[in-house]
């Protein structure tokens, strides 16, 4: 299947068949809704012969409590009266190595008097870490309350066994990005990862087959002279892209050290990037060359800025 047509404005030459003469694959894939136990993810990984190392880490039934229990959460609940709306909202009360606390807040907002009312016990919602069980205690009246408390109880468990597509999802991306990717069709996420990946993605793209209403696809792409240019141009508009980033962080005046941290490190990914790619793909280095040197001096400043 030639993909030129998916990638639209864009002369790239590729093939279904893997033969020698390619610089690389494109890679698109999907992940769709699904949950999945960790036993099960196993397996699959072992059939695709993924590395362990890329499983997502062991579901901590705290971590799956505090999620359960924050996606309750409602906004502007309507009442009898037009001026009056609640808020549901879980706050966290208690914690220690045998419980979790976090409560149902009913926040009552009434805008012709123009203020609040609380309710912080509206109903408590208690994680036993020792069983793994949930205890509801609601007060008398508050059946809105009880009902989210019982909808979270019914997603902790839920979560706590299960990964979500949205974990798998991250799984994906951190594998990928091992792969030294470069976006070649942002709205069709669309990637090129260098021959010297080959095999790895072809693993990861058998892994993704395997997970439910999920696809991947893996299309070797040939060296020529219009795909060269394509990789070429792409890295370069991603190189400008992270300077244009380390820029932002630079002249920001409350920075966080993470944010720091983060911006040094997609640098480093981008300039390891290219070290790869000039084993594979003939590429344009003085000018690439020029944005890599002032990757080099932006991560210079950033290390300075984070002291």
């Amino acid at each position: 299947m030639k993909i030129a047509a998916a990638l639209q404005n864009q002369s790239i030459v590729a093939t279904k068949q893997s033969q020698e003469g390619t610089i690389g694959d494109l890679f698109w894939c999907s992940i769709g809704n699904q949950l999945i136990e960790r036993k099960e993810l196993v397996k699959k990984f072992n059939n695709a012969a993924v590395d362990h190392c890329w499983l997502p880490n062991e579901i901590r039934i705290s971590d799956a409590f505090r999620r359960a229990t924050r996606e309750i959460q409602r906004k502007k609940v309507p009442t009898s009266d037009p001026k009056v709306f609640l808020n549901f909202l879980t706050r966290e009360v208690f914690s220690d190595e045998h419980v979790i606390q976090r409560n149902v807040v009913i926040e009552k907002v009434d805008l012709s008097g123009k203020r609040l009312d609380y309710n912080s016990t509206a109903t408590v919602i208690e994680l036993d870490k020792k069983d793994v069980s949930i205890k509801i205690i609601a007060q008398d009246g508050e059946d809105q309350a009880r009902n989210l408390a019982e909808e979270a109880k019914e997603r902790f468990f839920q979560y706590s066994k299960f990964y979500a597509a949205q974990n798998l999802r991250f799984m994906v991306a951190k594998v990928l990005s091992s792969l030294a990717p470069t976006q070649v069709r942002p709205n069709g996420v669309v990637y090129f990862v260098p021959a010297t990946y080959h095999e790895d993605l072809n693993k990861l793209t058998t892994l993704i087959n395997l997970l439910e209403n999920s696809e991947a696809f893996s299309v070797p792409l040939f060296d020529t002279k219009d795909n060269r240019g394509m990789v070429n141009r792409k890295l370069h508009e991603e190189m400008l892209s992270v300077l244009k980033g380390c820029d932002y962080i630079i002249l920001e005046d409350n920075v966080t050290p993470s944010k720091i941290k983060e911006a040094i490190a997609e640098a480093k990914r981008v300039a390891d990037t290219f070290k790869t790619y000039q084993n594979v793909v003939s590429l344009d280095i003085e000018v690439l060359n020029g944005s890599l040197n002032k990757l080099r001096e932006k991560s210079l400043t950033l290390l300075k800025k984070l002291g």
